[in-house]
């Protein structure tokens, strides 16, 4: 799974917060592609967070910075 998250745009370190699933469209075949249609501006720092499907009895996803 992907996703978009962000951070303050003079942040320096802390944690991305995933942007809200309503408000992006992933489509990972046949090739990856996130569209943010209500972005209209960059304000703050952005990055793809690529997830590993759900474990059993597993937290619902597992992020890894790529």
């Amino acid at each position: 799974m992907l996703t978009v998250a962000k951070r303050a745009v003079n942040a320096s370190s802390g944690q991305f917060t995933p942007v809200n699933n309503d408000a992006q469209f992933v489509r990972e075949l046949p090739e990856d592609r996130i569209q943010v249609p209500g972005m209209m501006q960059l304000d703050g720092q952005y990055v793809i967070l690529v997830a590993n499907p759900k474990a059993v009895g597993g937290s619902k996803y597992r992020f890894k910075l790529m």
